[in-house]
C-alpha cells in the first residue's frame, strides 16, 4: 500500500491536512512482516511572500511505500516510479533552494557589514572635515587678530618708550633735588623743608611706579611683538644638545639674577646620538629658555610654600627616536591644576601673579614648534610635579 501524508508548520498554528494517494489492488490478506520505502523532505514555501514579523513557512512531507513481503515486484506500477520521480526531483529543488537561500542570506548579511563599516568610515571622515573647518576658521581670526595686535603694538611701543624714559628721568631728578633740599636745609625755613622733602618723596616714589609699570607694558609689547613674528627664523644645522645646555645655563643664571639667595639642583641626560636638526636656532633657544624659567619659577614657588627643607629640580633630557628628536624639561613644582590644564597654551593665560608674567611664553613656544612641525605637550601630576615634552622632526618644515 502506498500513502501520502503532508503537515504544515508555521509560527501559528493551522489545521492539519492530509491527503492519499489512489491505494494499488489490495491484497488478499495483510502480511505479518512487511519492508519500508520512505522517503522524506521539507522546503521553505513562499519565503518572499511572508507576514512581516513571522517566520518562513516550512512544508514537510513524508511519502512512505509499504511493500507486500510476499509480493514485492507488483509493488512500484509505471504511475507510482512516475510518482517517485517527482517527488525526488521536487526534494532535490528543494534543497538546492534552500542552499542558495542560504547563500544569499550570507550574502546580504556580509554586504550589510560592508555598508555599515564604510558608513562610519565616512561619519569619521565627515567629523574629521568639521574639526579642521572649525580649525581653519580659528588659524584664520588668529592671523587677523595678530596682524591686528602687531600693529597696534608698534604704534604702542614708541609712547611707551617716551613714559618710561621721562619716568626714570624724574625719578633720579627727584633724587637730586632731595639732595640739594639737605644741602639747602640750613637756610630755609625748618617747616618748609619737612613738607618740601615729602612732596619730593612723593614725586619720586610715582615716578619710579610709573617706571615699574612702564617696563611691565614694554614686556608685554615685546612678546606681542614677538608672538606675530614667531616662526620665521633662518634654517640651519643645530646641535641640540649644546643648544640646550647653553640656554639652561642662560635661564638659570638670568632667573639667579633677580633672586640671588635661589638655588636649584639641575639634572640633565643628553642623548649624545641626537645629532644635529635643521632648525631656527634662535626661536628654538627661546622656547628652551621660556621652558626653563617656567621650570625654575615652580620649583622656586614650591620651596616657598613647602619650606626650606624642600630641594627645588629640574631635569632636561633628550633622547633620539630615529626620525625625530624628543626634549623634556621637568620640575618638581606643584604641577597645574586640572581646571586650567585646558587653557595653558592660550594667549595672555598665565598662572603666575599680577605682575610677574605676561602669559605668552608658552604661547609663544607652542606656535614656534608647531610651525616647525613639532609637537609641545605637557604631563602633570598636581602637587608633585610638570614635564613638558618637545618632539622635533630632524628637517623642519
Amino acid at each position: 500500500m502506498l500513502s501520502f501524508t503532508g503537515r504544515r508548520r508555521a509560527t501559528t498554528p493551522g489545521p492539519l491536512r492530509s491527503a492519499k494517494w489512489p491505494s494499488a489492488s489490495p491484497s488478499a490478506s495483510t502480511p505479518s512482516a512487511c519492508a519500508r520505502v520512505e522517503i522524506r523532505f521539507g522546503a521553505f514555501v513562499n519565503p518572499w511572500r511572508r507576514p512581516v514579523g513571522t517566520s518562513y513557512p516550512y512544508l514537510e512531507r513524508s511519502y512512505t511505500t509499504l511493500l507486500e513481503c510476499g509480493a514485492p515486484s507488483g509493488a512500484f506500477t509505471p504511475d507510482r516510479c512516475k510518482a517517485l520521480s517527482l517527488l525526488t526531483a521536487q526534494a532535490a529543488l528543494s534543497l538546492e533552494n534552500a542552499r542558495l537561500h542560504d547563500q544569499l542570506k550570507s550574502r546580504v548579511k556580509a554586504r550589510n557589514q560592508e555598508l555599515s563599516a564604510s558608513n562610519e568610515e565616512l561619519s569619521l571622515t565627515l567629523r574629521r572635515l568639521k574639526d579642521t573647518q572649525k580649525q581653519l576658521i580659528t588659524q584664520e581670526k588668529l592671523a587677523s587678530l595678530g596682524a591686528l595686535t602687531s600693529g597696534i603694538a608698534h604704534e604702542i611701543k614708541n609712547p611707551l618708550n617716551f613714559i618710561n624714559n621721562f619716568a626714570e628721568l624724574s625719578v633720579s631728578l627727584a633724587g637730586d633735588l632731595r639732595q640739594e633740599i639737605e644741602s639747602q636745609k640750613a637756610r630755609l625755613d625748618p617747616d618748609s623743608v619737612a613738607v618740601v622733602a615729602e612732596l619730593v618723596a612723593d614725586l619720586q616714589q610715582n615716578a619710579a611706579k610709573i617706571n615699574q609699570h612702564g617696563r611691565r607694558a614694554d614686556d608685554i609689547v615685546r612678546a606681542i611683538l614677538e608672538h606675530a613674528r614667531s616662526g620665521e627664523g633662518e634654517l640651519r644645522d643645530v646641535d641640540v644638545n649644546a643648544l640646550l645646555a647653553e640656554y639652561t645655563s642662560l635661564a638659570y643664571h638670568g632667573f639667579r639674577s633677580q633672586d640671588t639667595a635661589f638655588n636649584l639642583s639641575i639634572e640633565t641626560s643628553c642623548d649624545p646620538t641626537v645629532g644635529l636638526l635643521r632648525l631656527p636656532a634662535p626661536e628654538t633657544g627661546r622656547v628652551f629658555l621660556n621652558l626653563i624659567n617656567n621650570a625654575c619659577y615652580a620649583a622656586r614657588a614650591q620651596r616657598q610654600r613647602k619650606g626650606p627643607r624642600f630641594s627645588p629640580t629640574i631635569r632636561v633630557a633628550t633622547k633620539n627616536l630615529g626620525e625625530r628628536v624628543e626634549i623634556r624639561v621637568r620640575d618638581n613644582g606643584a604641577g597645574i591644576p586640572a581646571s586650567v590644564q585646558e587653557k595653558i597654551f592660550n594667549p595672555f593665560f598665565t598662572t603666575k601673579p599680577p605682575g610677574e608674567g605676561t602669559g605668552l611664553g608658552l604661547s609663544i613656544s607652542h606656535e614656534i614648534i608647531q610651525s616647525n612641525g613639532g609637537k609641545l605637550v605637557f604631563d602633570t601630576v598636581e602637587g608633585l610635579s610638570t614635564e613638558l615634552i618637545i618632539t622635533l622632526p630632524r628637517r623642519a618644515g
